[in-house]
């Protein structure tokens, strides 16, 4: 050929052919080689022999295998009898040529698709079910890729990306969950079972809708932290290092009309789960909520539960500074409030909550700012009534049926005491034992909005601050309000205030209007069985205003009036040949006044 006839064309055709013997014709050969089926036996019989499964059997298929492309395996397989544990598809191995060529136990595996079955764990007692039947030389270094994965753990479902390092101290693992959420494993000790869980800016939505679908429109925000978790004997155990919630936002009618936020709170403590039982304890953890700091303890098994709070430190000014508030402008006082709740019951019954225990008090109370001082002189305020319509009520002489406290009969205010308040002249404004009582009433009753339980200066200051909103949040700031009253009046300046006050009736407000539309005559001319009746009705005054339109006063209503009277003459308000006559004295209103009922 005249191609050829030139000496350097023949030397370029030489080089070609010298560097396909060197090189390309020994890959061919290495190619055909390491696929042979003596060689894949090889390869099978090291795999086998790197690890041994105690309870599972370990099936795979290899595809193609490459010095430089690795070892193809188009499915691994790890099953206990029948049922598939984990199921890895379109898997390589690469870098085993790191191996041969410098001696580097560095691995990569790389799989398209990874499917694993959770429930295996709870049958995991006391080992993992894995014994190596080879001694390593060196550790091997493996990272490993996984694109799409599946978790099933009974009815729940993950998918995720998984990726990690296996290498002795430095092992970790990272799952990405729909391409936003990364947690981090890390520290993994195969001796001790335990590991470094880290996460950030997971949604809490998005861990609702994937295990309490039910409960993911209420609650929004973002976890921050790491969780230790460790395998001891038959239980798991997790500890928490402070994980925090930020920008936590609840929506609940039963909390208030509009999202509840909370900007950020700390959590640190230790949950653990018996994999025999699963039974679910969690040890006394502490959650910081802006300064406010209180201990978590309790255990679930099947439905059924018990929980109990106990505050730390719970200063009222941080405590108003948590709930906010235009109520609340200008406040400030030194104390705190110490309380413990326990609350047990099963979530599968239809009452949810079967017992619920609440104690507490109020430490060293003291009224710092001057804010409430108006309400030691005359004043007027404005409220919304019971039918919507706004008012506005005189606390002081301007008023003509304004009567001061010391005008009113210590049987008159008594009543009002044994009936809505009994411990009003002792406690600081707040009654615990009451709260749990109407806590109680509420759930056994099934209503909808939470409501009693109330002391006197607690209906005072929702008068005087709040809406008529029957919500969790405004309870929380009556109570503070409360405190805070107490500490700034006298006991006697708070019954003149509420006294003169609360409405008796349709368009009757203060107990001098009251007397005289019900029964013609002054406060001070009231018997002890009206001053009881008045007392009977401030629960629901134009409910029981149906009463003094009939003019009859049923028996049933009697029995109540009877036992205020008892309850005035057990707690000192009234002498016992009062209370003698009072139990055969009747109800006589007077028809002569009329009142404005539009």
């Amino acid at each position: 050929m005249r191609l050829f006839s030139r000496r350097r064309n023949r030397i370029i055709l030489y080089v070609v052919i010298a560097l396909f013997l060197l090189i390309f014709l020994p890959s061919i050969i290495l190619k055909l080689y390491i696929n042979s089926e003596g060689f894949r036996k090889k390869v099978y019989d090291a795999i086998n022999q790197r690890l041994r499964f105690e309870n599972l059997f370990i099936s795979y298929e290899l595809g193609d295998i490459g010095l430089i492309s690795g070892i193809e395996f188009r499915y691994i397989r790890a099953a206990e009898k029948e049922r598939v544990i984990a199921n890895l598809e379109g898997c390589r191995i690469r870098d085993i040529y790191k191996k041969l060529v410098y001696g580097r136990n560095a691995f990569t595996l790389r799989c398209e698709k990874g499917e694993f079955d959770l429930n295996y764990l709870e049958g995991m007692k006391g080992s993992s079910g894995i014994t190596s039947a080879t001694t390593y030389v060196s550790k091997p270094d493996i990272r490993f890729y996984i694109e799409s994965c599946l978790a099933k753990y009974k009815k729940y479902r993950a998918e995720f990306s998984l990726s990690g390092r296996y290498a002795g101290g430095d092992s970790f693992i990272e799952v990405e969950l729909r391409d936003r959420y990364r947690i981090r494993i890390s520290n993994l000790n195969p001796v001790r079972k335990s590991a470094i869980v880290t996460f950030s800016d997971i949604d809490i939505p998005f861990i609702l809708k994937n295990y309490l679908l039910k409960y993911s429109e209420l609650v929004d925000g973002k976890l921050d932290g790491s969780i230790q978790v460790m395998k001891s004997k038959n239980e798991l155990i997790a500890e928490f290092q402070n994980v925090t919630v930020k920008n936590m936002s609840i929506r609940h009618p039963l909390i208030q009309d509009r999202p509840f936020r909370i900007k950020r709170f700390f959590v640190n403590g230790k949950v653990s789960l018996s994999l025999v039982s699963n039974l679910l304890r969690i040890e006394e953890s502490e959650v910081d909520l802006s300064n406010i700091i209180f201990f978590i303890s309790g255990r679930f098994y099947k439905g059924s539960y018990a929980i109990n709070f106990t505050t730390k430190r719970a200063a009222l000014n941080d405590l108003v500074a948590f709930f906010d508030g235009e109520e609340f402008e200008g406040f400030d006082m030194s104390g705190e409030i110490r309380a413990k709740v326990s609350v047990s019951g099963n979530l599968n019954s239809e009452k949810k909550i079967d017992r619920i225990d609440i104690s507490g008090e109020v430490i060293n109370p003291e009224q710092i700012s001057r804010r409430l001082d108006y309400l030691k002189g005359d004043f007027t305020y404005d409220f919304t009534d019971r039918n919507g319509k706004r008012r506005k009520v005189v606390v002081g002489s301007n008023n003509p049926d304004y009567v001061p406290f010391e005008r009113i009969p210590v049987y008159v205010y008594g009543a009002v005491v044994s009936s809505e308040d009994a411990g009003f002249f002792s406690h600081k404004g707040v009654e615990f034992k009451e709260i749990e009582s109407a806590i109680i009433d509420n759930i056994q009753n099934d209503k909808p909005y939470l409501r009693g339980g109330s002391t006197i200066t607690q209906q005072l200051a929702k008068n005087l601050f709040l809406t008529k909103e029957k919500t969790l949040l405004r309870k929380a700031k009556e109570l503070l309000l409360s405190i805070e009253l107490d500490a700034a009046l006298s006991k006697q300046r708070i019954l003149e205030i509420y006294l003169n006050g609360i409405e008796w009736g349709p368009n009757i407000f203060g107990i001098g209007m009251a007397s005289r539309h019900y029964f013609g005559k002054s406060v001070e001319d009231l018997r002890p069985i009206e001053a009881a009746y008045l007392a009977s009705i401030i629960p629901n005054p134009n409910r029981y205003y149906t009463y003094y339109l009939k003019n009859e006063v049923p028996d049933k209503w009697y029995e109540k009036i009877q036992n205020i009277l008892y309850k005035m003459n057990l707690f000192g308000f009234l002498k016992d040949e009062e209370y003698n006559a009072s139990l055969s004295d009747k109800i006589l209103f007077e028809r002569n006044i009329t009142t404005d009922t539009r």
